[in-house]
């Protein structure tokens, strides 16, 4: 049983939060996850109280900047749109999780000029000799069958390897849409990144998706999963308060605040009342564990007073 995330090494996860949790106490530890929902099930399951819950970010407030003075007229002109299109988005890999065709079929019911924009490709892990990629091949024969006359109105960029012209797309589209069936990860890139611009986001109703609430109050929609009905309806009266709010927290979480909150929490750890397992943020040393669903990572700051200290100037240079 995968008692927390549906990572690649569920069962690696699972023996290292055991051994945490019997860890003695002059040999301090925190964890951090990125969603309250799994930080309750590593307290609850595992019995280890010393945790943290904070989403994943990737925007510095330099490239937020630059996004943001970006005019969206010109840059849907530059990328062959007119000024009367109105974008829909969807980025990331193409796999199993990710439904697209829900939008194709929303885009069936929509007005002439929304238009549907895929960022991304097949994933270099799902390549497989001499065969079309099966998320590949679904999307195609959908269309083939369903949209033709509609040709006009999509558009595929294809596999994405600049990151500037990712986050710019994810900006300048009028809604970024995340189609995904619940499949029990805990992070999603796509979504933060989306909400660190204050785009207008519109997910799926899932556990990952609900969990982002907490980060980001009421600055996005959701539709039920498989719904293109209420995901049309969803694009066609998007609340114009939660478009305000998307603007108002999208500095909730960035990598200037997670690097601060590193070095508060590596104060903690070099502090000598810190105790594991007691719920605190107080610490003496060497290991801080990060769980993600995909990429677990344990990072181990042996020795605080050599290693622990390069890791602290190497933080506060962030802030």
């Amino acid at each position: 049983m995968v008692l927390v995330g549906t990572g690649i090494f569920p069962d690696t996860y699972k023996t290292i939060l055991l051994n945490l949790r019997n860890r003695p106490q002059n040999k301090p530890y925190h964890i951090i996850t990125h969603t309250e929902i799994q930080r309750k099930q590593v307290e609850r399951i595992f019995g280890i109280f010393n945790t943290t819950d904070y989403p994943v970010t990737y925007i510095t407030k330099h490239e937020k900047d630059r996004i943001l003075s970006i005019d969206k007229k010109e840059w849907k002109t530059k990328h062959g749109f007119t000024g009367t299109d109105i974008l829909i988005g969807t980025f990331g890999a193409w796999n199993e999780s990710k439904n697209r065709i829900w939008l194709l079929k929303a885009l069936e019911i929509l007005p002439d000029n929304y238009k549907l924009i895929f960022f991304g490709g097949v994933h270099p892990l799902s390549i497989q000799k001499f065969k079309v990629n099966d998320n590949t091949k679904l999307i195609i024969d959908f269309f083939e069958e369903r949209l033709q006359r509609n040709a006009n109105r999509i558009r595929c960029f294809g596999v994405i390897t600049d990151d500037s012209l990712f986050n710019e797309a994810m900006s300048c589209v009028d809604f970024c849409v995340a189609p995904y069936y619940e499949n029990g990860q805990s992070a999603s890139g796509t979504t933060s990144v989306a909400l660190e611009l204050g785009s207008k986001l519109i997910t799926t109703y899932t556990n990952t998706f609900v969990a982002h609430r907490k980060y980001w109050p009421d600055s996005f929609e959701m539709f039920d999963i498989g719904n293109h009905i209420e995901l049309r309806d969803k694009i066609l009266h998007f609340p114009i308060e939660k478009a305000a709010n998307a603007k108002k927290n999208m500095n909730n979480y960035t990598p200037e605040t997670l690097a601060a909150f590193y070095v508060k929490l590596a104060n903690y750890l070099s502090g000598s009342g810190y105790k594991n397992n007691v719920g605190q943020i107080d610490t003496a040393s060497p290991t801080i564990a990060f769980s993600h669903t995909n990429q677990q990572t344990i990072i181990h700051i042996s020795k605080f007073k050599n290693s622990a200290k390069k890791v602290y100037k190497k933080l506060k240079s962030l802030i």
